[in-house]
């Protein structure tokens, strides 16, 4: 994706953890994407009233309202059905594989953060 397609991209991110929010923020903006940010579920479905991103980068464990509970909540919505989701994770068990299939999430992001496959999976949730 050629860095000016990437100004007309707008990422949500949604993770408790303010230093892997700001650490992926300045990844995106340093990339020439635009972003929001969100330190949970509940925050962000507030956020999606307002705006429509084209990618959500999506934590699980938050408080509030968890990941996989706040993409359910997306999911049921005509308008934020289709928003492509990334999950942040640190743990990859199987229950949460299947049940992130089953929700349609695009992939997953490893915490903590490899920058080249950050920015590749980013890329390609977007395509």
């Amino acid at each position: 994706m050629k860095h000016e397609d990437r100004r007309n991209k707008l990422i949500l991110i949604v993770d408790d953890d303010s230093d892997i929010r700001n650490y992926a923020r300045e990844l995106l903006e340093t990339s020439g994407y635009r972003t929001l940010c969100a330190t949970s579920g509940k925050e962000a479905i507030k956020v999606l009233h307002a705006e429509t991103p084209d990618l959500i980068l999506m934590d699980l464990n938050m408080p509030e309202m968890g990941g996989f509970e706040a993409v359910r909540v997306l999911r049921e919505r005509t308008e934020t059905r289709a928003i492509p989701v990334l999950i942040f994770t640190d743990q990859l068990e199987k229950e949460k594989i299947l049940e992130a299939r089953e929700l349609e999430v695009k992939g997953y992001i490893a915490k903590p953060l490899n920058i080249k496959t950050f920015l590749e999976k980013v890329t390609a949730a977007l395509q």
